[in-house]
């Protein structure tokens, strides 16, 4: 369960569900370790400049220079399956909220041309609940990722049905582009403007990151 992926540009809520009740290994040189394996590697993923576009990066949210207080919910229904994801982000005055459940996850993955193998594969929002009933470690980190540049969170990520070229992004100077771009097959493709904001993305390479205060309500 990706709780909360995120940088200054972007910031992503993503659950894994799996079909086993314990660790297992993917070898990448010899699987494809994002479909159809023991766990969703791809996941169904709520990130609203994915979404929206232009005026919905995090630091359009929310002010990254203060504290950020982030609160998740797990909702259940009545049978006690988890049904659905919450998250708010909170730096007085300004506060956000992105809900999912399979409802949305199905609804974003036609929109992007996915597959929805979380739902029809893995078992969705009720088989993620029933592994957090199991009970989950928190971990934080800090970490980068030198394969894809984190194009995937913050940038552009092509999926392979798509047809839109994510070198043009850093030609972009107008957030109207945005819109052209979701269109012209490359629905889901642009998760982040750090393409086309270079000056801010140098200006944050070395800023420090505080975590602080996590905890778990009873009840």
């Amino acid at each position: 369960m990706d709780l909360l992926e995120a940088n200054r540009f972007s910031a992503a809520t993503t659950p894994h569900p799996c079909l086993t009740d314990g660790p297992t290994v993917c070898d990448t040189t010899t699987q494809d370790c994002t479909t159809e394996e023991a766990c969703d590697g791809v996941g169904a993923d709520v990130n609203s400049y994915r979404s929206k576009g232009p005026g919905n990066a995090l630091f359009d949210l929310v002010d990254p220079s203060k504290p950020i207080t982030v609160t998740t919910r797990f909702l259940v229904n009545d049978e006690g399956e988890l049904d659905t994801i919450e998250q708010k982000f909170a730096t007085f005055p300004y506060e956000t909220t992105h809900k999912q459940d399979d409802e949305s996850v199905a609804a974003q993955k036609e929109l992007y041309d996915e597959k929805n193998v979380f739902s029809e594969l893995y078992g969705g929002m009720s088989q993620m609940g029933a592994a957090m009933k199991n009970g989950m470690v928190m971990i934080l980190s800090i970490w980068s990722d030198a394969n894809a540049n984190m194009n995937w969170l913050d940038s552009c990520t092509v999926q392979t049905t798509q047809t839109y070229n994510c070198s043009v992004n850093s030609q972009f100077t107008d957030p109207a582009m945005w819109s052209e771009a979701f269109d012209e097959d490359g629905a889901g493709a642009w998760r982040g403007p750090a393409d086309f904001a270079s000056s801010l993305a140098a200006s944050y390479l070395n800023k420090s990151v505080t975590f602080s205060n996590p905890a778990i309500p009873e009840g």
